[in-house]
């Protein structure tokens, strides 16, 4: 039973992504903190199946005429600044505390996303 859920979160986890462009990660951090990994190696875990599915669910984007370049291209530099000011700080926050901002993150992009 424990598998088919795992199998089951990862299976939604890909859905949400490629459906979104976003949310996945955050099923997949959970799932796998729940199997019993630290805050710190599920965030990177899920980054990393993050990162697969999202280049996947880019190439169908790019084949359905969805992908727009030139957007791309403006926000990648600063997002990849960004992605690397993130990476560094994950070792010196505290796992307590990381989840507790993974959190907060989570309910902030909910609320905004419904009342805006």
């Amino acid at each position: 039973m424990k598998h088919l859920l795992f199998f089951s979160s990862a299976f939604l986890s890909g859905m949400t992504n490629g459906l979104f462009g976003a949310g996945g990660g955050i099923l997949a951090v959970k799932s796998l903190s729940l199997k019993g990994l630290e805050q710190k190696k599920a965030q990177a875990t899920a980054l990393t199946a993050t990162f697969m599915m999202s280049v996947i669910s880019c190439g169908v984007y790019l084949y359905k005429g969805y992908f727009n370049p030139l957007s791309a291209v403006y926000y990648l530099p600063f997002g990849i600044i960004g992605a690397i000011a993130g990476a560094c700080l994950l070792k010196k926050i505290p796992d307590k505390i990381l989840r507790k901002v993974f959190a907060i993150f989570i309910i902030w992009s909910g609320m905004r996303m419904i009342f805006r």
